[in-house]
């Protein structure tokens, strides 16, 4: 389970990724690792983060609306699921796709190889995220 915190600051640097303000989301980056949160925890929740806004992408695309999104992450409010609709606009299925695949190499990396280095990796990770076209 997240830090709520973590939960939060990870929705703004997924949103200030998809609103290309990479400086921003280095900036959220870095403050996370300045509180010493763990990289394997905060590449978590960037992964169900961006989960979430590819769930958002494929809504928007299959016509699906906020309920929807509202019941399959179990929102108890429509506001959050009105943020993630909006961000989701500002990207296309083939990112969301491609920046899923990269959390995931990049956690099976983590989790599997010896001497990486797990900050630097995230650093790497927000580069290739903004370097992909949305």
């Amino acid at each position: 389970v997240a830090d709520p915190v973590l939960d939060a600051v990870v929705f703004d640097m997924t949103n200030a990724i998809t609103k290309r303000d990479y400086g921003r989301a280095s900036e959220l980056l870095g403050q996370l690792l300045k509180k010493q949160e763990e990289p394997i925890m905060i590449l978590g929740v960037i992964s169900k983060e961006l989960r979430r806004l590819y769930t958002a992408r494929m809504a928007i695309d299959s016509g699906k609306d906020k309920y929807w999104l509202m019941e399959l992450w179990e929102m108890k409010s429509d506001y959050p699921a009105k943020l993630l609709l909006s961000a989701a606009k500002k990207t296309t299925a083939a990112w969301c796709a491609d920046a899923v695949q990269m959390c995931q190499v990049l956690d099976r990396r983590m989790k599997s190889e010896k001497g990486v280095d797990a900050v630097g990796e995230l650093k790497l990770l927000l580069v290739r995220l903004g370097a992909q076209r949305r």
